[in-house]
């Protein structure tokens, strides 16, 4: 296809295009002449995961940039690119610090569920749930326990749908929009529960 078949199949301007294949974020079409090229489903593929995660992320071009180039560099393994695609989604820096010290029921939670990994992410967890304590809505461990509990059905699912994917760009969209809306649709119930139980609820 052509820049302006490209541009009306993934509602994306011609210059947005041209852009993006000045910047290196999509690779340069197939060449027809000096002046026409050549377009197939890979540009489509990796114009709507632009899109996503400009459009539903808000992510800058230069963070994705670095996960694009992780996602044409086929040494970097599919669990580190989807982790990459995890702290986009999250808004969290590639090199998240390690917490002063991880609140001891989020080791004992993580080493009982085997999920025992040295992550950003992991980082990230330590760091919010000491944020909470210290804000004065600490976490026990029931309360994590249930958290935990819906997180790993969520997990699974979006895990089917990554193994669902035929290419990396679709693999990082899946799990870069995945924890992105499926973490707002999470969010959004749990209020959603909340309201109607608190119907019977007093406060003496």
């Amino acid at each position: 296809m052509r820049l302006a078949e490209l541009a009306a199949t993934t509602q994306t301007s011609p210059a947005t295009i041209k852009y993006y294949l000045r910047e290196g974020l999509l690779p340069a079409g197939r060449a027809v002449n000096a002046r026409l090229a050549e377009y197939d489903e890979r540009h489509v593929r990796r114009l709507l995961l632009i899109g996503a995660l400009r459009g539903v992320l808000g992510a800058p071009i230069g963070r994705i940039a670095d996960l694009l180039r992780r996602v044409d560099d086929p040494s970097v393994p599919l669990p580190t690119l989807l982790g990459h695609a995890q702290l986009l989604a999250l808004a969290l820096p590639d090199d998240e610090p390690e917490p002063a010290g991880e609140p001891p029921a989020i080791t004992r939670l993580l080493h009982d569920r085997g999920w025992e990994t040295s992550s950003p992410v992991r980082a990230a967890l330590a760091s919010h749930a000491a944020s909470m304590s210290t804000l004065g809505v600490g976490v026990n461990e029931q309360i994590l326990q249930v958290y935990a509990d819906a997180a790993d059905s969520v997990a699974r699912l979006d895990l089917a749908n990554v193994g669902a994917t035929t290419s990396r760009d679709e693999a990082v969209l899946v799990t870069a929009v995945g924890v992105h809306s499926f973490g707002r649709l999470l969010l959004r119930l749990v209020a959603v529960a909340q309201a109607a139980h608190a119907g019977g609820t007093t406060i003496s």
